[in-house]
């Protein structure tokens, strides 16, 4: 039967209210705002209204075009089962079929029961018997049982040739014989060797063989290219990487010679790399020359510098070389001078050309020098040459 209360019918929305207050509920002395109430009809109304929409009357259970129900036996009742009794069943139609135990009915509205198929495969398997028989009969008959002639499968365009003896395989010459699997093998081994004796470790193929010399061989550019380095790489052919070995030797050779150690690019890596042990890294005097200042004139007989200052850059020993000449009668001196202090050996000439002076001199880092000198008297002049520094290694001064 229907619904007999209609639902009621609120139409303002109001207000949904907040999470913490549907899960608390109202608390004492609070008021309660008109729009949570609107927001509760409204919602409750369309509710109700929906249910009495989609609901099912409890008139319409169990009748033809309602809501079936169960019977006592937990299915639907044939009675509300709008259904009627299926058709015999065709080749073109599905519905109900016989069952049949013949084997040898053409009935195309029958079907065949599991003793039917049964005994229709026991007559089968037994003919199948018999003409296995005969096929074995038959193919066991090596008496050409139908007279095939030499002509029906094409002999007559098959040269009659003996097959090729093992020297004739190895050979290749002769044209008039056959060749066998096992002659084919001989006269290929002839031509590649014995791959028995091969060095690597596949033997079984040439291609094996080959692929594991490639590997050997990529491998070692590898490994060559790594231990160099830059600017070898391992996609170099191997005569791209001996020349760039040989450039690096070369150009470890010229950096050795500059340094003192004579060398050449066709000594061996190792000769070349033992010589750098050799090269001198303590600074000591020598006739490399690093660095030489000007001198000039000056009409005093009292010690005076005549040139610029020049600064030590190592603790050593450095050689120091000066030329001076007097101007006038008498005889000019001259001094190197180490931070302001007189520091090497007075020299001294009367001669108006000049003269050289060597002497090797310690020194630490940062001293500074320079050359002094005195005139014959007042009037006369002394005139200096360079102050030059020269050691083993350098710059030794600047």
């Amino acid at each position: 039967m229907p619904f007999t209360h209609p639902a009621p019918d609120w139409n303002a929305q109001g207000a949904e209210p907040p999470e913490s207050l549907r899960t608390n509920g109202w608390q004492i002395n609070q008021k309660p705002p008109a729009d949570y109430f609107n927001w509760f009809f409204y919602n409750s109304a369309k509710a109700i209204i929906e249910l009495q929409l989609e609901a099912i009357n409890i008139d319409q259970k169990g009748v033809p075009d309602g809501l079936a129900t169960l019977g006592a036996d937990g299915k639907v009742p044939a009675s509300q089962l709008n259904v009627s009794a299926p058709p015999d069943a065709s080749t073109t139609v599905k519905g109900v079929v016989q069952l049949s135990n013949s084997t040898t009915s053409t009935s195309e509205a029958l079907a065949a029961t599991p003793k039917a198929v049964k005994d229709a495969k026991d007559g089968l398997s037994a003919q199948i018997g018999i003409l296995s028989g005969d096929l074995s009969t038959h193919t066991t008959n090596t008496s050409n049982p139908h007279s095939v002639t030499k002509t029906q499968v094409g002999l007559g365009s098959v040269e009659n040739y003996a097959v090729a003896t093992q020297a004739e395989a190895q050979a290749g010459t002769v044209t008039n014989k056959y060749m066998t699997p096992q002659r084919t093998k001989q006269a290929i081994d002839s031509q590649t060797g014995d791959r028995s004796t091969l060095n690597t470790t596949a033997k079984t193929t040439l291609v094996a063989a080959i692929n594991e010399l490639f590997t050997f061989a990529n491998d070692g550019k590898t490994k060559w290219s790594s231990v160099i380095g830059s600017p070898l790489v391992s996609t170099d052919t191997f005569a791209q990487m001996e020349t760039k070995t040989q450039t690096i030797k070369n150009t470890l050779a010229a950096n050795l010679t500059a340094k003192g150690q004579s060398s050449v690019g066709t000594e061996t890596l190792t000769a070349l790399v033992n010589k750098v042990a050799s090269i001198a890294t303590t600074p000591s005097a020598g006739d490399f020359l690093y660095t030489s200042k000007p001198t000039g004139s000056v009409r005093n007989t009292s010690m005076v510098k005549l040139g610029g200052d020049t600064t030590i850059k190592y603790t050593g020993v450095a050689r120091i070389r000066f030329k001076f000449r007097t101007g006038g009668v008498g005889t000019s001196f001259a001094r190197v001078y180490r931070n302001g202090v007189p520091y090497g050996t007075q020299r001294s000439t009367s001669n108006t050309t000049d003269v050289t002076f060597t002497e090797d001199l310690s020194f630490n880092a940062g001293d500074v020098i320079a050359l002094w000198g005195a005139s014959p008297s007042s009037t006369d002049y002394i005139f200096g040459g360079n102050l030059e520094v020269l050691g083993s290694i350098g710059p030794w001064a600047t």
